[in-house]
């Protein structure tokens, strides 16, 4: 059996980043009922879609969904948590702050930093399981706090291996907050 230079055998390291990524999930699901008590924003849901590794030829279409809280902590920032998938079968879960800066009543500027474990499938050789995403992003808030948005992210290991490329990704975003029975876009 092929052994990778940690001497691990990749049925360990799948093992290994489904147990991360069952822990994501679980941080996910149960995050929403500790954060809801004391928001002053409701928590949101956003569903992403976009292009990964858009700098490069073969790039790739990539979808994500990630929880971010509505209460903050100290400075402003907030939590997140969130997983993405792309054509090229790669894995990602991840958790992370952001930073909203609201520019007028319905238009928001959000840096965000997120590590998290990666699991490449047919993809880019990222060169570590940890890797890092760091994004701006520019949403604008509809009716009954639902949000659309467009992003510029980067992914990489931020140099803990020697093989560093990272990716970059163009993304647009619909946000739902949570509570909120009667959404609607009118």
């Amino acid at each position: 059996m092929r052994q990778t230079r940690f001497g691990h055998r990749p049925a360990r390291k799948q093992i290994f980043l489904s147990l991360g990524a069952g822990l994501v999930f679980l941080v996910a699901s149960a995050a929403p009922a500790f954060a809801q008590a004391s928001t002053q924003e409701p928590s949101l849901i956003q569903y992403v879609i976009g292009d990964y590794d858009v700098a490069d030829t073969q790039h790739a279409p990539e979808g994500r969904i990630e929880w971010r809280s509505g209460y903050r902590m100290r400075f402003g920032f907030g939590s997140l948590v969130g997983a993405m998938a792309n054509g090229d079968g790669d894995v990602y879960g991840y958790a992370g702050i952001y930073l909203p800066f609201q520019i007028s009543p319905q238009v928001y500027v959000i840096p965000s930093f997120a590590p998290g474990l990666w699991s490449r499938g047919d993809g880019k050789k990222l060169g570590h399981a940890i890797e890092f995403r760091s994004q701006i992003e520019l949403n604008y808030r509809l009716r009954y706090g639902t949000r659309i948005g467009i992003a510029l992210s980067h992914m990489s290991n931020a140099g803990i291996d020697d093989r560093n490329p990272g990716v970059n990704s163009v993304t647009v975003s619909f946000s739902i907050p949570m509570g909120q029975p009667e959404l609607s876009l009118r």
